[in-house]
């Protein structure tokens, strides 16, 4: 499967059959050209995927892709060397500027962890990936991306850049397979801001035809048009006490009316018939998810927490807060508190 598909790409089973060479191929090539990106960007594989194995644990949180400066630890080239960006502050998820973990762990833990910095010394930012890993597992929480593999329009950080995306099977399938999953929290998503994207196609366009689900390169679209695309069927709901919706073409004015401003909704996974993926099989299927959508971790989604009602409401709840931190890191500080300890009571900031 292939999402955001080049046209370039004719026979996605080849495609995909030849993903790790093609991307073992760049990274001969950029060791021979002293570590100079070449100018037709490469096949990538997410490098963060197979550190630590998914655990069967209740919660999780999806990311996107990294930004290609993660080939400084993956090839151990030193700073100064080749045109690629320094080196992230730790070689994990997050790891460029660690504004995620900065959110979600607490003042206690981030003190234990010290400084991060892309100068340590290469122990020091692997124990500290290995101690948030640890942190993580003890907090019930998985942390992965949604994309195994993708190529870039251009070498920035911006998932708008990511083509010919493929999914990450192995997640979905935990996910669905882990009996205790109940929590999926979507760093990135339309659903906490407008929605605007969050639709479908109305007329047949590029590859898309009338009533494909129309999607950004945002972690919680991918997911939801990975499972389409696998054969699933989706029912969303906006309360426990809800009646379920089916998520395709002839309720798309109740998901642009009402999908938009949420930090917590219900998703129900499902299938009558039988889907066949990584192995496994999934037959008369169902099962039910808690989907979590908040702030982006990044600094410029500051740009726009300002103007969100969510953040808006959850601003004129604070009493005279005495604090030299920026408004909008301390509600990126609570949203991740309650997550990580009451994740149901974000039900509470949806804005209807």
């Amino acid at each position: 499967m292939i999402l955001k598909k080049n046209i370039n790409v004719l026979n996605e089973n080849e495609y995909e059959a030849n993903i790790v060479d093609a991307n073992t191929d760049f990274l001969n090539l950029l060791e021979l050209n002293n570590y100079v990106l070449p100018n037709e960007t490469p096949v990538e594989i997410h490098p963060y995927l197979t550190i630590f194995a998914l655990q069967p644990l209740v919660k999780y949180i999806i990311g996107t892709f990294p930004p290609i400066q993660y080939l400084r630890d993956s090839l151990n080239i030193p700073n100064g060397v080749g045109n690629i960006n320094s080196r992230p502050k730790i070689p994990f998820f997050h790891g460029q500027k660690c504004d995620q973990w900065q959110f979600f762990l607490n003042e206690q833990e981030l003190e234990n962890l010290g400084v991060f910095n892309p100068n340590n010394e290469n122990i020091t930012r692997i124990q500290q990936r290995d101690n948030i890993n640890a942190i993580l597992t003890a907090s019930d929480v998985n942390y992965s991306d949604i994309i195994y593999s993708a190529k870039r329009r251009s070498y920035d950080a911006n998932d708008d850049s990511l083509k010919n995306i493929v999914p990450n099977l192995t997640l979905i399938c935990q996910i669905l397979k882990n009996h205790k999953s109940k929590y999926l929290n979507f760093n990135s998503s339309t659903l906490f801001n407008g929605g605007n994207d969050f639709g479908f196609y109305m007329n047949n366009h590029g590859v898309n035809n009338i009533g494909d689900l129309q999607y950004k390169v945002k972690s919680y679209e991918l997911f939801l048009k990975t499972l389409v695309s696998l054969g699933f069927k989706l029912e969303l709901k906006l309360n426990p006490n809800d009646d379920w919706v089916l998520l395709n073409i002839g309720n798309s004015d109740y998901f642009s009316n009402n999908y938009k401003y949420k930090t917590l909704t219900k998703l129900r996974v499902f299938t009558e018939h039988l889907i066949e993926f990584e192995n496994e099989q999934f037959e008369n299927f169902s099962k039910e998810y808690t989907v979590i959508t908040g702030p982006s971790p990044s600094a410029s989604a500051n740009i726009t927490l300002g103007n969100n009602p969510i953040y808006i409401n959850w601003l004129e709840a604070q009493n005279n807060i005495n604090n030299d931190e920026p408004l909008t890191h301390i509600f990126r500080k609570e949203f991740y508190g309650l997550f990580r300890n009451n994740p149901d009571e974000l039900v509470n900031w949806n804005v209807y």
